[in-house]
């Protein structure tokens, strides 16, 4: 598909939404290999100071960037291949009218994405899978998690897929307990994840590193474990209501077979919005200044963490000192 068609095809997807935006396209003077946009002015989407000056929140654009980044996969299965930074822009949108949006009074960000070249298509029977892996996720059903993922994966990814997406507090963990976690699913290095890559659709493997780039900028930018668990699960719910073009019932797995369940599952993440909306309202400010202060930590200690994790896995099997960090798999 062309340059034009891509950034056609993406305006289309987020026709309805105010806070995403496509620079308005020039087809006189594009081509399959050349595309004319309309230039607008914007913040890259890493630039914490910069967002600050324009008034605009760090973590409210991770916040953004991160759903409309889940939106691609769970509803539309059409991802923008390639959301790093230089390609990623925010420009501020006046304040909210609607009296239930606790930041109202503050200029709102939306994005704009650039470089149309590269998108990943996934089908609609994978995209229904990955939306019901995460929904197990909320559920904490593993069974079904792993069962979604198999179907989606195959045998080998599927197997190990959960471990690797399901958000989980990394840097908690001692080196020892990180390095039996990775025992448990059956991976003891980078080069077990490469593999792993392999044996799964292609489809499937560029969507997920694609992902990968957004979820370490929004990390970058103040967003926790609980908000990638939280945004992901919202449109991965909505991605099950959204009809296939064979307008074909959709298939559930595992506990997900059951009404109930899916009541449950609805009602929980319902929970989880109006809990980060309570948290806004209550000391969104004051929890965004925590998350930095807990980012710096970690930066900090990353490298001291290295070294320690570089020791004891030289401590295992054969005396091999690879490391491997299961948290470099996408949201």
């Amino acid at each position: 598909m062309s340059l034009t068609n891509n950034a056609a095809r993406l305006a289309i997807c987020f026709a309805e939404r105010d806070d995403i935006v496509v620079p308005r396209l020039f087809p006189r003077w594009s081509s399959k290999r050349l595309l004319c946009m309309e230039w607008i002015q914007g913040i890259k989407v890493s630039d914490k100071e910069e967002l600050k000056k324009a008034g605009l929140s760090p973590r409210q654009v991770a916040l953004l960037f991160q759903g409309i980044a889940a939106e691609m996969m769970c509803s539309h299965g059409f991802v923008h291949g390639d959301m790093h930074p230089g390609n990623v822009f925010v420009r501020a949108l006046p304040p909210s009218s609607n009296i239930l949006t606790p930041w109202r009074r503050d200029p709102r960000p939306q994005l704009v994405l650039i470089d149309h070249g590269l998108y990943f298509n996934l089908p609609s029977d994978m995209r229904l899978l990955y939306c019901m892996m995460w929904c197990a996720f909320v559920l904490n059903d593993a069974a079904t998690a792993t069962t979604a993922a198999v179907q989606l994966a195959g045998e080998t990814t599927g197997r190990v897929l959960p471990a690797m997406l399901k958000p989980r507090d990394w840097d908690t963990m001692t080196p020892e307990e990180r390095l039996k976690a990775r025992k448990k699913v059956g991976f003891g290095g980078m080069q077990d994840i490469r593999n792993a890559m392999k044996s799964c659709p292609q489809d499937l493997a560029d969507c997920l590193r694609a992902m990968t780039i957004v979820r370490h900028t929004c990390s970058r930018l103040g967003t926790n474990i609980a908000d990638r668990l939280r945004v992901n699960a919202v449109e991965a719910l909505k991605g099950l209501k959204v009809k296939t073009q064979s307008n074909k019932r959709v298939e559930y797995v595992g506990v997900m077979k059951s009404r109930m369940k899916r009541w449950r599952l609805w009602l929980h993440i319902a929970a989880m919005k109006l809990a980060a909306w309570i948290v806004l309202i209550a000391g969104g400010v004051h929890q965004e200044e925590e998350e930095e202060g807990k980012q710096k930590l970690v930066e900090e200690g990353e490298g001291k963490q290295k070294s320690q994790e570089d020791d004891a896995t030289a401590s295992t099997k054969n005396g091999s000192n690879k490391t491997f960090h299961i948290q470099v798999m996408p949201a």
